[in-house]
């Protein structure tokens, strides 16, 4: 039988425009198919989702990983809207979100609204943890007690009073009359409080350490002049903070401050004088010797008016002074490898601030003698 007959058939049996439509089609057919797994778009895939645990903030973010990722999709955490998809390239994105509450939830990753990639329990937001207390021991007032709530505050008396006591009164003295400050535009007044008292005191308590360094009582970071409630009492007790040290008893030292000052302010400076506002702590600065004071002279520098921005004039103008040593025994700290006084660095060569009820001096340090034995860090009780 002839290949193509003189009909125009292959073999007899099919017309050769069919068969060449046939040999056609079975060779596009696998070019088609090769074409369309080569330049067809990858369904989107999640392999990875970094990190797993999210500490709870304000906006948390993580990073998606995998393949076919594009940047028109969008990303919910659980049931909530991420705040932003922020496509890198086809294997990474970026996922900001917000307002989502400790717990896991699936991360799902939208094309429009068809859903095209999910994980279960990819993300597990962290609950916040509780910032730590620590052990500190403050010294101050506590403020606005009548006299039958006066006579209840004893030495070694503990709040709250049974379990474990979140402050306790290592020292005290005696009640006196309370003020209320009053601020104005220009200045703060005292103003007597008739009906109440105040009992300075020394006591142990604790605070919260919400940074590297600050420390809150009630919300409040404790400093000199601060009001603070007072740990275990439910908010009865109210503290006016004076200072505030390291829960351990100071060691005890002395300190030799050479000052050069006015005549009129040395003349206010005497043995027993105490750099302590409420007069119970053992580990406060106290005058204990003044040596070699004798008058100096020098001169006065007197600021002028400026006569154009950025130029200081002053007047010099001869002027006597007194210059003395100031021998003080004082509590310090360990700090640093080194010893601390109310956050100041006590070293020879060092500046030291001593202020009492009457004066305020500055001096430079000239030796410090550690002694053997160190303060109770506990007052008259």
């Amino acid at each position: 039988m002839p290949l193509i007959d003189e009909r125009g058939r292959l073999f007899g049996r099919m017309n050769l425009i069919d068969a060449l439509a046939i040999l056609v089609g079975l060779v596009l057919i696998p070019v088609a198919y090769t074409g369309f797994l080569l330049f067809r778009t990858p369904a989107p895939r999640i392999t990875a989702v970094e990190p797993a645990e999210v500490p709870l903030g304000q906006e948390m973010r993580v990073k998606v990983k995998g393949t076919g990722l594009r940047s028109l999709f969008r990303a919910n955490i659980g049931e909530t809207s991420a705040n932003a998809y922020l496509f890198e390239n086809e294997q990474s994105a970026d996922v900001l979100f917000s307002h989502v509450g400790p717990g896991k939830y699936d991360l799902a990753l939208y094309d429009g609204v068809q859903e095209v990639a999910r994980v279960r329990n990819a993300i597990t937001v962290l609950a916040p943890t509780t910032p730590p207390f620590t052990k500190v021991q403050i010294t101050g007032v506590l403020v606005g007690l009548d006299e039958a709530r006066a006579r209840q505050i004893v030495r070694g008396a503990r709040f709250p009073s049974s379990g474990s006591a979140a402050s306790e009164i290592l020292a005290l003295g005696s009640p006196r009359p309370d003020e209320r400050w009053i601020k104005t535009a220009d200045s703060n007044i005292a103003v007597p409080e008739r009906a109440t008292v105040q009992v300075p005191v020394v006591l142990r308590t604790e605070c919260q350490l919400v940074d590297r360094d600050e420390c809150r009582i009630g919300g409040s970071s404790i400093a000199a002049g601060v009001i603070v409630p007072l740990p275990g009492t439910n908010g009865t007790l109210r503290l006016l903070v004076d200072t505030v040290r390291p829960d351990a008893d100071p060691q005890a030292g002395e300190v030799v401050l050479r000052v050069v000052t006015l005549p009129e302010l040395a003349a206010l400076i005497k043995v027993g004088d105490r750099d302590d506002v409420t007069g119970v702590d053992a580990g406060q600065a106290t005058v204990v010797a003044l040596l070699n004071k004798q008058t100096v002279m020098g001169e006065r520098a007197t600021r002028l008016g400026d006569a154009s921005p950025g130029l200081m004039v002053e007047s010099k103008i001869p002027d006597r002074f007194v210059s003395c040593q100031l021998v003080l025994r004082i509590g310090l700290d360990r700090a640093g490898g080194g010893w601390r006084y109310k956050g100041q660095a006590i070293m020879v060569g060092a500046p030291l601030t001593f202020s009492t009820g009457l004066y305020t001096v500055r001096g430079s340090i000239q030796s410090v003698t550690l002694k053997s034995a160190s303060p109770t860090g506990q007052g008259p009780g």
